[in-house]
């Protein structure tokens, strides 16, 4: 898990900012305006609580991000979101 990178969609708070220091390579889209064009990920992490529709929208709509995972998390618990993380890989492989 640690080894892959992220697109991560929602504002981080104190709770998952652990998920910066975790990812480093990862992209962080905390919001609206954030530029996601053109970054390689190997999935897409959607923190539910932390986001809005049109940061939802700005994903679904790009096709870069068509055929990846799609993870949903809607916990601010860090191992609930890692948990998300390794099964939404794992179904997808």
């Amino acid at each position: 898990l640690y080894g892959k990178r992220f697109l991560f969609v929602g504002k981080l708070y104190e709770s998952n900012a652990k998920l910066k220091q975790d990812f480093p390579a990862s992209t962080f889209m905390e919001t609206e305006t954030a530029n996601i064009k053109s970054i390689k990920v190997d999935g897409v992490v959607f923190l539910i609580r932390n986001m809005g529709h049109s940061m939802y929208y700005k994903v679904v709509q790009n096709n870069q991000f068509a055929e990846l995972p799609k993870i949903y998390c809607n916990s601010h618990n860090i191992n609930n979101i890692y948990q998300a993380m390794l099964q939404g890989i794992e179904n997808d492989v």
